[in-house]
């Protein structure tokens, strides 16, 4: 994800559609549907239509940045992945093919 924020342009009133963000931030509608259920994203109804305050944006950013998000990789991809020092050493040289 694009570290930059949101230009103040259209946020003067301190609040900015949901869609307008998602846009901002190349995300499906899904995507944010999530983040907004695991409570990562806190969101404001008014008649019908979801905001977010820039407290909640910067919230939002500071988890993303903190890295209280991330996720350990699974799957193939956490397959792949060592996880010591000790499975670097059993990579076989160029001498073990013989």
């Amino acid at each position: 994800m694009d570290n930059t924020r949101i230009s103040d342009e259209g946020f003067g009133s301190g609040i900015i559609s949901l869609d307008a963000y998602r846009k901002s931030l190349g995300r499906s509608k899904a995507t944010l549907w999530r983040y907004r259920k695991n409570g990562w994203l806190r969101t404001t109804n008014c008649l019908g239509k979801l905001y977010l305050t820039r407290e909640a944006i910067a919230d939002f950013e500071s988890k993303i940045l903190s890295g209280e998000l991330a996720k350990a990789p699974h799957g193939c991809a956490a397959q792949q992945q060592p996880t010591s020092t000790a499975a670097l050493s059993t990579v076989p040289t160029s001498g073990d093919y013989e």
